[in-house]
């Protein structure tokens, strides 16, 4: 294309988008579509065709640096012309609505001394005579996590905060108003208050997505598993409290450790262990939203001794913690944390949205009776929402998550699985400072990535370097538009607050529906897409914040069934479908890599659970495989032109526009549990 035409591309909006192959896509890329038309005689001089082309692309053509396994090999340009525009951001204004108003006193201090010391035993090495009874099975890297012994850590529960709510005003169960550690009771025994909350927010993980992994591998018995139950009506201290006197007990006697039954055998049951053991091959932290938070600062808090209660041989407690696999975790806080209490302690009749706002958050169960006034609900200012919000969890909790321990021994590493959906509670972020970029309808994608927060600047931000916006190369023309126009909108909401500042997915080099984002610049974005020590980003999904709470929950939407697809096992599900607001409603299930960094594939594991594993050599967070799990696809519109006039003879095509997607190899029958069990942890 001569650069006359080239340089009109980058100033004329009606220049249609530079083809990334000008003579056309390889031999055998291009599907004629519906719209096909070709001369009715064979041996015409002159034959037009027009179509639509979506096809496989060779990635090792295309992006032949992503085989090396980290994104950022999509930051190379593509196919457009770079200029700098010089812009200065105006100082942002937050609504009065959205200023936190909080009793005094109300922030957490650092340390509390009226919680009890935690004595930790450690569990046995796994190399005397029948380690099988203490430890569990021998590692089989057939199974999700090599068969590791399993800590799930729940977020947010909603109905236990409706319930506290409505017993503090006389209204609701008794127990709800438990507290930790004085009634303890609640967490620990079996059919306690919240035990009985907590087992209930993992069964459908446990039952339809870690069950039949099992089953898959030929395998008739399931992992050891403890299911944490923290006290979410109280501040995130006492869950820090609760979290490592729990882990604790399973490692010393097998308190709450549960297995699943075998083939003909019940759900879930006890693993029947008494002595110690638990972890004893190293164990995996699952954990969903502020679980997240909840986990990485309670390994921090036990490997640097930061608090009174931290006995000196609780530090160990963290190097039998082989790493951290966290779904959606609320690392940055939630805005919708921050808004709602805003609303709780401003003026009397601002609680009327509060209910939508919560159950945005949780799932439901708040009801305009339960916040008839404001008094009534200001019980949640003594409760984790307070720590949930921003500026409390970036002033209070993000020092003790980036207080790296001194030994790396005791470092637990995480893996982040960020989601962002389209349409979920689009009425409140499309319309407020709520949720700004990208989001999974509960969290931005910056709190997800633990992103730096300041108050007025987030999103972070990429930079668009090229003509893009007025080529529209930036719009995924290639998806539905009920799918494409809200991500549009959550990519480029904020400029009106912040001239040329577009909101990053997790993989900032794609859309979350996995399209290649052409010559981006990261600007505010780390290289590694985190904003924390030791906190990887690994996937980005279009998932919506409840779907690994309700993954094969037949009444809810937030996950659909795959298995009336050909080639689909019956325990594969696709997100929430998106809304009708921009035309008929799309499924949505795209997973992309999100890896930025080289060494989770050699390096920052760590292999210290027993003498004989530790001749092994490090062992990697995620397994090398996932360098090449990935596909692509073209999708666009075309013009074939084919003139046959002896002795010429010509054979062009020329895209109308094209879009180039990079997603998980198998996306279509697959979600994120599922990578999350093919590629972390798997040596």
């Amino acid at each position: 294309m001569p650069e006359a035409r080239l340089r009109a591309a980058a100033q004329d909006p009606d220049v249609p988008p530079i083809p990334c192959h000008p003579a056309g896509p390889p031999a055998g890329m291009i599907t004629p579509g519906p719209n096909g038309v070709t001369s009715a005689n064979p041996s015409a001089v002159a034959v037009v065709e027009e179509g639509v082309a979506q096809n496989p692309i060779d990635i090792a053509a295309e992006f032949p640096s992503l085989l090396a396994g980290n994104d950022a090999g999509l930051q190379e340009p593509r196919c457009t012309i770079s200029f700098d525009i010089e812009d200065t951001y105006p100082t942002a204004s937050i609504p009065d609505s959205m200023a936190l108003q909080l009793p005094s006193g109300s922030l957490p201090p650092n340390v509390n001394p009226s919680l009890p010391p935690i004595i930790f035993v450690a569990p046995s090495d796994c190399l005397g005579p029948n380690p099988a009874a203490r430890c569990g099975r021998p590692l089989d890297c057939r199974l999700p996590f090599c068969g590791r012994d399993i800590i799930f850590v729940h977020g947010l529960i909603d109905e236990a905060l409706v319930d506290m709510v409505q017993a503090t005003n006389r209204q609701g169960p008794i127990s709800a108003l438990a507290l930790w550690p004085p009634n303890d009771g609640a967490f620990i025994a079996a059919g306690g208050y919240f035990r009985r909350m907590a087992e209930r927010n993992w069964q459908d993980f446990i039952l339809n997505k870690l069950r039949p992994a099992y089953r898959r591998a030929g395998v008739p018995h399931g992992p050891r598993f403890l299911v944490v139950a923290w006290p979410v009506a109280q501040r995130m201290e006492f869950g820090v409290h609760a979290l490592l006197w729990q882990i604790a007990g399973a490692m010393r006697d097998g308190t709450n450790v549960m297995t699943l039954g075998t083939n003909d055998g019940p759900g879930i049951v006890s693993a029947g262990l008494t002595t110690p053991g638990f972890c004893g091959r190293g164990c995996i932290i699952v954990s969903a939203s502020t679980g997240g938070p909840l986990s990485i600062a309670a390994t921090n808090i036990a490997a640097n001794a930061s608090r009174p209660w931290v006995t000196p041989s609780l530090r160990t407690l963290p190097t039998f913690i082989k790493g951290h696999v966290a779904f959606h975790p609320a690392l940055g806080g939630a805005e919708i944390a921050w808004q709602a209490l805003a609303l709780v302690n401003g003026p009397t009749g601002r609680c009327t949205a509060v209910p939508d706002l919560l159950n945005g958050l949780g799932g439901g169960g708040w009801t305009a009776a339960i916040v008839s006034s404001c008094a009534a609900v200001r019980a949640l200012n003594q409760t984790v929402l307070v720590d949930l919000t921003p500026p409390v969890m970036n002033q209070i909790w993000r020092p003790v998550m980036t207080a790296s321990p001194s030994a790396i021994t005791n470092v637990v590493p995480t893996l982040v699985v960020a989601g962002a959906h389209p349409t979920k509670l689009a009425a409140v972020h499309w319309v407020t400072p709520v949720l700004p970029g990208y989001d999974d309808g509960v969290l931005s994608v910056d709190s997800q990535l633990g992103r730096p927060w300041t108050l007025g600047a987030s999103p972070r931000s990429l930079r668009f370097n090229a003509w893009g916006l007025i080529g529209t190369k930036y719009y995924d023309r290639g998806s539905p538009t009920a799918q494409a126009i809200p991500y549009f909108f959550d990519q480029n909401i904020e400029l009106y607050r912040r001239p040329l500042a577009h909101a990053a997915a997790p993989n900032p080099f794609l859309t979350p529906t996995g399209m290649v984002l052409p010559n981006v610049s990261l600007h505010e974005v780390s290289a590694s897409s985190s904003g924390l020590p030791h906190v990887f980003s690994f996937l980005q999904s279009t998932a919506g914040h409840l779907f690994r709470r309700r993954v094969g929950d037949p009444d809810h939407a937030d996950s659909q069934p795959n298995n009336e697809r050909d080639g689909c096992p019956p325990d594969s599900y696709s997100y929430q479908p998106t809304g009708n607001y921009f035309g008929p409603q799309a499924s949505v299930s795209e997973e992309s890599r999100a890896v930025f960094d080289s060494s989770v594939y050699t390096t920052r594991g760590r292999n210290h659970f027993s003498a004989a594993e530790l001749a092994t050599g490090p062992i990697p967070l995620l397994s090398p495989a996932l360098m090449t799990a990935i596909e692509g696809e073209a999708r666009g519109r075309y013009v074939r032109l084919r003139i046959r006039l002896p002795p010429i003879r010509i054979d062009r095509t020329f895209w109308i526009w094209k879009r180039e997607y990079v997603r998980m190899r198998g996306w279509r029958c697959r979600d994120e549990i599922d990578y999350a069990f093919d590629f972390a942890f798997r040596r």
